[in-house]
């Protein structure tokens, strides 16, 4: 029963390939959905179960039948998978090698039918087990399990090529990991199928090597083939949520910075009153907001560069050289003492005649707007403090431009 709870596990990862599509249908989005509905598909119509049934029905064409449609399900799986790579490595050597597949794949489906019929073999619970003496059923299971290995193999060199190439995401990767996985067990399938096929040739007969624990390998490689590509088909929509999370929470985060810093220059908030209010914006975008709310806190920071003197950004540098600060650290302490000097000589509306050089701010340490956030956090942080106000407030060398809050 194993074989149709994997049945039923492809189905659904199918599904959710099928769901979590965006995007204009590209060629090989048909072969990923199809892959594992075939692969599923094989386990069960070849499992002992469903072979027992349909020989008691009397349903099946010819003896073994069903046994033959599973194989050839599980060559159209490999096939699929071969298809894959073909449209995604878009080269002409890969195109050319699924063509010659899916000719291999006639050609090898005709042959089996030929072969099997050529055995003239009556009702058994096991073919290959009862029939593997003769030289059809042989060449038979060397063209089926052949067909696959090849294909399996293929698909491991190549993908693992890939991998090792091309930097990827960590969703992406652990994805295509699951895949190789697969393909690794579907060669031991094969090769145990192989081992099988022989010992029946010598009359040599194992539980071992029984269609129960071929349908159970197999059930393994779909398991693992099923994981990945459903890993990859949520992995996206899951790294969308963790960024509108990320960014949410980011927004809310900045937010008394921001406000405090709104006073430089009110009119370079954006206005959202037409998008239904500040919060429903930054719920429905909240990258957008975030990003408008980085520069509008860089521009502010620019704008009250005239309030800061050129010896409160001195004492901040010496300080933090005497403090031995790191390169991250230093930028915030010295961007939160002129940040705090610049908004107190601003309440008191005292402009400075020299002012600081550009702050170290205006280039950020990360090209990427994590860093600028993360940058801006710390300040924030280092601002509510208290501490470093007291400190500025309490520091002789120098005239602190009036309370501020």
């Amino acid at each position: 029963m194993a074989e149709y709870a994997v049945f039923l596990v492809a189905l659904v990862a199918a599904a959710c390939k099928l769901l979590t599509k965006s995007g204009p249908t590209v060629p090989a989005f048909r072969y990923v959905v199809a892959v594992l509905p075939l692969g599923g598909a094989s386990t069960a119509v070849a499992s002992p179960e469903t072979l027992k049934l349909m020989a008691e029905s009397g349903l099946e064409p010819w003896p073994h039948f069903t046994f033959l449609v599973g194989n050839v399900l599980a060559m159209a799986a490999a096939y699929c998978m071969i298809k894959i790579l073909g449209f995604h490595f878009h080269s002409a050597g890969a195109r050319r090698r699924a063509r010659w597949y899916g000719i291999l794949l006639a050609c090898c489906t005709v042959a089996m039918v030929e072969l099997m019929l050529s055995v003239d073999a009556g009702p058994a619970h096991d073919f290959v087990t009862s029939y593997g003496a003769k030289p059809q059923v042989m060449v038979y299971q060397l063209l089926y399990l052949g067909f696959i290995s090849a294909a399996a193999g293929e698909f491991l060199v190549i993908v693992r090529g890939y991998v090792r190439e091309t930097p990827l995401a960590r969703w992406a990767l652990v994805g295509l990991q699951l895949e190789m996985a697969g393909a690794i067990v579907a060669l031991v399938w094969t090769t145990w199928g192989m081992i099988k096929g022989v010992l029946a040739a010598c009359h040599i007969v194992s539980p071992v090597f029984s269609n129960s624990a071929m349908g159970a390998i197999g059930a393994v490689c779909l398991v693992f083939m099923a994981a990945g590509i459903a890993w990859t088909a949520w992995s996206s929509p899951t790294a969308k949520l963790r960024r509108w999370l990320w960014s949410l929470r980011t927004v809310y985060t900045l937010a008394p910075l921001w406000r405090q810093l709104s006073v430089a220059d009110p009119d370079k908030i954006l206005n959202t009153s037409r998008y239904g209010g500040a919060l429903l914006w930054a719920i429905i975008r909240p990258a957008y907001v975030l990003h408008r709310r980085i520069i509008e806190i860089r521009d502010w920071q620019f704008t009250l560069r005239a309030y800061c003197p050129r010896e409160i950004r001195n004492w901040a540098e010496e300080q933090a050289a005497q403090r031995q600060l790191n390169k991250t650290d230093s930028n915030t302490f010295i961007e939160a003492v002129e940040l705090i000097t610049a908004l107190a000589a601003h309440k008191a509306g005292h402009r400075c005649r020299d002012t600081a050089t550009p702050p170290s701010v205006l280039e950020p340490p990360e090209p990427h707007q994590h860093g600028e956030a993360d940058a801006l956090r710390r300040v924030q942080a280092l601002i509510r403090n208290g501490a470093l106000l007291h400190e500025l407030r309490a520091e002789p060398s120098f005239s602190f431009p009036g309370p501020t809050e």
